[in-house]
């Protein structure tokens, strides 16, 4: 029972290591395949992480002016209930007839009676009777310039 044959054995031997020898080699190439497929997903995971961190801080940015918005919403309506009162025991309505027309005194000193310019005129005057005359360029002339275009 325990006789073997040389010349089977050894080759038996040789198929097991070569069948071995495969498999190893499967088993390298199998790992190579999953050491790239975590390279890859580590930087998948790191990528989603950078946009969970910047939707965080939109979303803390988003928090913080909505808190504003809200706070200045019940401001306004505090401050208009206020003047819902306020208006309820005065009322501010002005009648036109109420509205007195004031007639506004000219801030230009009118001078003598003399209608041409002279030394005596200020340069708001000499602007205004440059810009009657049509003079182009009078808000940039001094008050020397204006009187010589106002006097040709």
């Amino acid at each position: 029972m325990g006789t073997k044959t040389t010349t089977g054995g050894k080759s038996d031997k040789t198929s097991k290591k070569a069948s071995a020898e495969r498999r190893l080699d499967v088993a390298k190439a199998t790992i190579q395949e999953l050491r790239t497929t975590v390279k890859r997903l580590e930087k998948a995971v790191a990528k989603l992480e950078g946009r969970a961190a910047d939707l965080a801080e939109k979303a803390a940015s988003a928090k913080k002016a909505r808190k504003a918005a809200v706070s200045r919403a019940e401001k306004a309506e505090k401050t208009a209930r206020r003047s819902s009162k306020s208006s309820k025991k005065s009322p501010a309505v002005v009648e036109p007839e109420a509205v007195v027309e004031t007639e506004i005194e000219p801030t230009v000193e009118t001078g003598p009676a003399t209608d041409v310019p002279d030394e005596t005129w200020n340069v708001v005057r000499l602007r205004a009777a440059a810009r009657a005359q049509g003079v182009t360029g009078a808000s940039r002339m001094r008050k020397d310039d204006l009187l010589a275009a106002l006097l040709r």
